[in-house]
């Protein structure tokens, strides 16, 4: 019986840890790169970055304002480059 809690405290406190870090890898500010990412259609909705700009979005003004600035001519190169390699 005690064998079986230890088990379900092991799982429990491994579950409580892997929502911690996620909660905590939100509230870091995207960068450039995260924001021209998300902006060309490049993350999924599958995918944990896209998860985490999603739910940092829904967090910060600050990157909602970057969000709101962001220019895609700015990164035109990576643009070009991408269109190329996925031809």
């Amino acid at each position: 019986m005690s064998l079986i809690f230890i088990l379900l405290l092991i799982i429990s406190l491994s579950l409580v840890a892997r929502v911690m870090i996620r909660i905590i890898g939100q509230q870091k500010c995207l960068s450039d790169e995260e924001i021209r990412n998300y902006m060309l259609g490049r993350l999924h909705g599958d995918d944990d970055a896209y998860h985490r700009v999603i739910g940092h979005l829904g967090n910060c003004e600050k990157c909602q304002q970057r969000m709101h600035d962001y220019k895609p001519s700015d990164h035109i190169e990576d643009h070009l480059i991408n269109d190329k390699n996925d031809a």
